[in-house]
């Protein structure tokens, strides 16, 4: 039994690190204390958006450290809905000198490793802020094949710069507007394995394929039906209890009332929205009362983060008020996206 209980502490403690990479969670757990108003106030230095508002096409930046943590505002994006399709979509275009506007349109899922990149590019005043984008690096390896006039990136959703996309990974589709060469399925499948070696630790592909404009539609149904499954590194208040872990553990299809978040405010409707959290589970972390894993499975198009942080009260109920403590997100995963797409 004792030594059952150290192994699932062992797994418990690695998958911390993982979610961290590296840093200490007592340094991740004291950011998240100072988290609040004080957070809204946005850095010293004059930054043009003083209270840190986020957009999905001008994500903040990810600090790695518990100092810059702390004097930012809560890492947030809109994680917008996803949709289906039952019928994949796949291609067998042969290597041929492509009529003069005609579109290529190659897809795949993506993953991304990095909390240090953004989904598409981003930029300050002619600076790119972060290390590149997912766009930019999948792109790259297939703007040689296709000599395009442009193109054009679309994503099932996004995740915010310094969340991660793991597990299957998220679909997305890139369309190259006026190419003057299509590749062949050879070509494609040698670029997967190139796009792999070449930018390990940042961007990963799965799936990749020639495709059509379909896709497009596929990745625009179904969107109030879909489920995202994610891994967070909560922060109490008070040191985090059995009783606190059977109470989220026993929770099942909890609806959420969701008013626009702060972040969002100034781009986005004042609506309240309902939203489902399906199930979760929590792990402990031994080396700190205060923190635990949250695993969870909620409906497309649900605010994560604010379901844990509350958002002043605008996310009703949260882990906070379910637990009665305050509650912060340190880290945060985006491990399944349930969504038929591809072969």
């Amino acid at each position: 039994m004792a030594e059952a209980s150290a192994s699932a502490e062992a797994r418990t403690a690695a998958r911390v690190a993982d979610l961290t990479g590296g840093e200490s969670v007592a340094g991740l757990a004291e950011a998240g204390k100072t988290r609040g108003i004080e957070a809204l106030k946005g850095d010293a230095g004059g930054e043009s958006d003083p209270i840190g508002l986020c957009t999905d096409r001008d994500p903040i930046r990810c600090d790695s450290t518990a100092e810059a943590a702390a004097k930012r505002p809560r890492l947030d994006t809109e994680r917008r809905r996803l949709v289906e399709s039952k019928e994949p979509i796949a291609s067998d275009r042969k290597d041929e000198t492509n009529a003069p506007g005609e579109s290529v349109y190659i897809a795949g899922r993506y993953l991304k490793f990095s909390r240090a990149l953004s989904q598409s590019p981003w930029t300050v005043d002619d600076g790119q802020m972060g290390d590149g984008s997912v766009q930019d690096a999948i792109a790259s390896h297939l703007l040689p094949l296709t000599h395009p006039v442009s193109h054009k990136f679309q994503a099932a959703g996004r995740e915010d710069i310094d969340v991660r996309m793991l597990g299957s990974g998220r679909p997305f589709l890139l369309e190259f507007k006026g190419a003057k060469l299509v590749p062949t399925v050879g070509d494609v499948k040698r670029i997967e394995g190139e796009i792999n070696e070449q930018e390990r630790g940042k961007v990963g592909v799965l799936q990749l394929q020639l495709a059509d404009a379909r896709v497009c539609a596929v990745m625009r149904q179904g969107e109030a039906e879909k489920q995202k499954s994610y891994v967070a590194v909560v922060w109490l208040s008070r040191p985090i209890t059995q009783a606190d872990v059977a109470k989220l553990e026993s929770i099942r299809d909890l609806e959420l009332q969701q008013k626009t978040p702060i972040r969002v405010l100034h781009r986005r409707s004042p609506l309240t929205r309902p939203r489902t959290i399906y199930s979760m589970q929590c792990h402990l972390v031994p080396s700190n009362p205060h923190v635990f894993l949250l695993h969870l499975t909620t409906q497309a198009g649900t605010y994560v983060k604010e379901f844990v942080h509350g958002d002043f009260g605008r996310t009703q109920p949260n882990v906070g008020s379910l637990l009665n403590c305050e509650a912060d997100i340190l880290q945060l995963d985006v491990v399944d996206i349930k969504m038929d797409f591809l072969l």
